[in-house]
């Protein structure tokens, strides 16, 4: 471990590292902990190793155990959040371990159904447009990475670009605190484990008697053997559940006003 943090590289750690997954995953454990906790804020270089981690389920429990007595940041652990979630996997353990460490002190999803509608009629009267729009582009939440709006191109989440337009206030609220509550047809993920140890969950794009093809939120095409599946299973919603429980009331009013605008001239 010594040899590899020597490198002072978060990415060139990080990849290194990525390859004790499999074969010595408290160690690779200590060392996500370790980068996390250096650059709490530079994702994009300690990811690829947290989705390692994701990939073989069977060595998650390590970094369970790491983060639970070594806390990360509340921004990282945000973030760590929306990769789990984007997995579609749940793993509800591990999640429970983040939610603390992420200071998530709302917990939108318990609202009543008649709360969801008094809420809904104050993001219209109350909601800022622009800053929601700010909010769902930002990387506090990743919006942008799983779902399209405006003519981009299309991702693994349904397209928002008429949400607006089509949905009613209530739902938009309903869905994001409680987004498998109601998934679109079409975008429930599939988790598969292989007989090679590895988990792999996405959207099911097409199937044949030899190959099922996924799509995920980084790949547009992930392709598996049949052969090569030991276990397939229903997953989440790629969007976590409570991403938005660390919002404020006034910003989760602002992200709800900003997609009731969509689709709307």
């Amino acid at each position: 471990m010594a040899r590899i943090a020597s490198l002072n590289d978060i990415e060139k750690e990080a990849n290194l590292a990525s390859h004790l997954v499999r074969i010595n995953p408290g160690v690779a454990a200590l060392h996500a902990s370790r980068l996390i906790r250096k650059a709490p804020n530079e994702s994009t270089s300690w990811m690829p190793l947290v989705r390692g981690f994701i990939k073989e389920k069977r060595s998650l429990v390590a970094l369970e155990q790491v983060l639970t007595h070594h806390q990360i940041p509340s921004s990282a652990a945000r973030a760590v959040l929306n990769e789990i979630g984007a997995s579609g996997g749940g793993f509800e353990n591990l999640t429970s371990v983040l939610v603390g460490q992420a200071s998530m002190k709302s917990n939108w999803s318990e609202l009543s159904e008649e709360e969801v509608k008094v809420l809904a009629g104050l993001a219209l009267s109350e909601g800022d447009v622009m800053r929601g729009e700010a909010l769902f582009r930002s990387e506090a939440l990743l919006c942008v990475t799983c779902h399209a709006v405006a003519g981009s191109e299309a991702k693994v989440g349904p397209d928002l670009g008429s949400i607006g337009a089509s949905a009613p206030v209530d739902y938009l609220l309903e869905s994001l605190i409680r987004p498998n509550a109601a998934i679109k047809e079409g975008y429930g993920t599939i988790n598969i484990e292989t007989k090679d140890g590895e988990f792999v969950s996405g959207v099911k794009k097409q199937e044949s008697p030899e190959v099922l093809i996924l799509r995920g939120v980084y790949e547009d095409q992930i392709v598996i053997p049949t052969s090569g599946i030991e276990k397939r299973s229903r997953g989440h919603s790629m969007m976590p559940e409570g991403l938005v429980d660390a919002l404020s009331r006034q910003s989760l009013l602002d992200l709800v006003r900003f997609l009731s605008t969509l689709g709307k001239n």
